[in-house]
């Protein structure tokens, strides 16, 4: 990562770590959750910081953004062994330049392309 990607982690960690010991008393039931209330609490979630987002709330956004991180954790756990973290290739560093449309594109005209063939598998084309 870059240093810029590194302070960003540094500094949104504590924020999932605040949110985690604020829901303590929930205990660990996301543990035995099924898949389906883990993609559930995603959209939830992720719904809730939208909105919050879009009203201009920024303290609500600071605790979603965290609570999403979270839930995504938690259904990431659930499925995935977090333990085994892939190298970062090359082939991760790149993008399809023959996918780059005038929409295509996430902030300051930085490429957002679905580079693996998973993900294009997964949810089809790029809605912009």
């Amino acid at each position: 990562m870059t240093g810029v990607r590194d302070a960003l982690v540094a500094r949104f960690v504590p924020h999932m770590a605040r949110e985690l010991e604020c829901n303590q008393w929930k205990g660990d039931a996301w543990t035995t959750m099924a898949v389906d209330k883990h993609v559930a609490e995603v959209l939830y979630h992720t719904a809730k910081l939208c909105m919050a987002a879009i009203a201009g709330h920024v303290d609500a956004v600071r605790e979603l953004a965290a609570d999403v991180a979270n839930v995504a954790a938690m259904l990431a756990d659930a499925l995935c062994d977090l333990d085994d973290v892939p190298a970062v290739t090359e082939e991760d560093k790149t993008y399809d330049a023959g996918a780059i449309t005038a929409g295509n594109t996430f902030g300051g005209g930085r490429v957002h392309t679905m580079s693996k063939a998973w993900q294009a598998e997964l949810v089809g084309p790029e809605p912009f």
